[in-house]
């Protein structure tokens, strides 16, 4: 009775510590446990940890015992031994030996190295009452950030990790999980709730004709300027024509999409704006100060809104001095929806099967771990809860779609219905409640140019008739069990990194807050992401998400942006010769979860890395 009691303090001890954002090594905890008092340590360690020379540092044994101001030597026989994750007998296959770390609450980053780019401030909120036990107060871990709040992920800790020996047999979708009779996934008592917002795959049509991209960009303007018009600062808008037509100089404001951005001589700003009825030239003085630090976030092709002061010249030219920028942007009292059923989401992309850097026993993990075969009572609980895995595109590595990709292909696998059988190999292991729902990204066989269609069933038939996933273009929009979901592989994530400050690959959450300010996925035509004529663009984000998944940087990232939740999944290949010659380095097999059921809706990570 003694030992279980001591096991509970454990575990609590270790959640109350991932929530404030401490990292210890195995040493260090066995420090604090071997303390009289351990909860009364943890509250002194809290209140020093922030504001002493040891922050945003993996804390060790000395550290420890020099922030809480112990002895040298603690007697070894008040020490116990570090808590951690215990496989079950079920779990002692013939696999070999990985790990799993399930990190439950929000992280801080490892410090960054020399090389690396700076990390952006952090909001960690106060853990939950019903999720942590409240054993830390007065946690100074909060900093605001004036752009949007990133919820970081603690890096991995020794301390939450035990080895696991995994089955090498992967389930096939249905049969039930042998040996793990105790474990009654919750997630298979709710019906599949899906419903398809938006899928750009059956109205793609187009004729290549110059009259079919005019009116791709005449829906964007209507479409955004309908958005834009519902903010009380820009309901007073007028025509450019009305402007251009003005007798008197005064007060103006008028919607338009930026179709040129030069600086004068003189370092000021000019910006063409068009409307269908004509043009304008607006300019932004450098003496603006913050408005005209604002200039670096507009792309051309953006549709956005200006208040200014109208100046007609000598040759009765205009011009309008900018005061204010508008962006359609997501409205600061928008709440996302959640579920009423208590269902989670697994979020994952770019497995990149066929590569020779397809990391396959991750993937086997994650496939264990929604099985029921790792972890411990919460985590068990945690995948129970998963009913619905959303792949991100680039599930496949793909045909030709670099020079020379045939030397980085496995053997066997320079055929993509290979690639696609394999694929259909791994799904067959997830539980058979669990909904797969995959849109494709540059590298699926489809055409390059966003919007795509979805995967065609000549390559996918057998993943939608036998597993009974749910195929659908880049990008959509689905509601499961009412949250909306926006799915997009992030093609243009580079061109945002290339043409706007603060936006950096290795934050993908950078990127898609500028695709909710802007309220536009892709805006800038002939840049690096290759953008197709539709009827109408399927890129504006005309409805607000409640979550927005992303993929293609194979760079894991979380963050908040007005309540919308920013997942970036990362990725299941290590690193390329691509990769290196970019300077990015991968995040692999580093999912997401969401709790639908949360109102704040709940994020976790899991860590599927092999840490020896």
């Amino acid at each position: 009775m003694l030992v279980a009691v001591v096991e509970i303090s454990q575990h609590e001890i270790l959640l109350a510590l991932a929530a404030t954002g401490i990292n210890l090594t195995p040493g260090a905890f066995r420090t604090l446990m071997a303390v009289p008092e351990p909860r009364d340590a943890i509250n002194q360690l809290v209140v020093n940890y922030f504001t002493s020379k040891f922050a945003r540092k993996t804390l060790s044994e000395e550290d420890v015992t020099e922030i809480l101001n112990l002895p040298a030597q603690l007697p070894s026989s008040l020490a116990p031994p570090p808590a951690g994750l215990k496989p079950t007998k079920s779990t002692q296959t013939a696999r070999g030996k990985g790990s799993l770390d399930v990190l439950v609450g929000k992280r801080s980053p490892p410090p960054p190295t020399a090389s690396a780019p700076p990390i952006p401030p952090v909001v960690v909120p106060a853990p939950r009452s019903d999720v942590v036990p409240p054993l830390l107060v007065n946690s100074n871990s909060a900093v605001e950030t004036d752009a949007f709040q990133v919820e970081e992920i603690l890096p991995v800790s020794e301390i939450n990790v035990q080895k696991f020996n995994v089955s090498e047999k992967i389930l096939p979708r249905g049969e039930v999980s042998g040996g793990i009779n105790d474990w009654h996934p919750t997630a298979r008592e709710y019906a599949t709730d899906v419903n398809v917002m938006s899928d750009p795959t059956r109205d793609l049509h187009t004729t290549g004709e110059m009259e079919d991209f005019l009116k791709v960009f005449q829906s964007r303007y209507e479409k955004l300027r309908k958005i834009l018009l519902q903010h009380s600062d820009v309901g007073d808008a007028v025509p450019i024509s009305e402007v251009r037509g003005q007798r008197t100089e005064g007060d103006v404001k008028v919607i338009g999409m930026v179709t040129d951005k030069r600086q004068t001589k003189t370092r000021n700003m000019l910006l063409e704006l068009e409307d269908p009825t004509g043009r304008i030239t607006v300019l932004v003085s450098q003496n603006k100060g913050e408005i005209y630090n604002l200039v670096g976030k507009i792309m051309l092709d953006q549709v956005i809104c200006i208040s200014g002061k109208l100046k007609i010249n000598e040759g009765k030219s205009r011009i309008i001095f900018v005061e204010e920028f508008f962006w359609p942007d997501v409205p600061m009292t928008f709440r996302p929806n959640h579920a009423h059923d208590r269902v989670s989401a697994m979020f994952v992309s770019d497995m990149h099967v066929g590569s020779k850097e397809f990391m396959r026993p991750l993937w086997d993990r994650l496939v264990d771990f929604l099985n029921g075969h790792l972890g411990g009572d919460r985590q068990k609980q945690l995948a129970g809860e998963v009913k619905y895995l959303l792949i991100a595109g680039d599930a496949v590595d793909g045909i030709g779609i670099y020079p020379s990709q045939e030397e980085n292909l496995t053997p066997g696998l320079d055929d993509i219905h290979n690639q696609y059988a394999v694929v259909q190999e791994m799904l067959q292991g997830v539980p058979e409640y669990i909904q797969i729902i995959y849109i494709p990204g540059n590298h699926e066989p489809v055409r390059n140019a966003i919007p795509m269609p979805a995967v065609p069933k000549k390559y996918s038939g057998e993943l939608q008739d036998n597993l009974k996933v749910m195929c659908l273009g880049n990008p959509s929009m689905v509601a499961i069990h009412g949250v909306k979901t926006l799915m997009f592989h992030g093609d243009s994530f580079i061109d945002f990194s290339m043409n706007v400050p603060g936006v950096d690959v290795n934050h993908p959450e950078t990127a898609m807050v500028e695709c909710l300010r802007g309220r536009h996925l892709a805006p800038s035509f002939g840049k690096k992401t290759e953008l197709a004529p539709a009827p109408f663009d399927w890129l504006v984000v005309d409805e607000i998400p409640d979550i927005f998944h992303t993929g293609h940087l194979h760079i894991n990232g979380y963050g908040r942006y007005r309540n919308i939740s920013c997942i970036g999944s990362g990725c299941f290949e290590s690193q390329t010769d691509f990769m290196k010659s970019l300077g990015i380095m991968p995040t692999p097999g580093k999912p997401f979860i969401v709790r639908l059921y949360e109102p704040d809706l709940t994020v976790t990570q899991l860590d599927l890395q092999d840490i020896s």
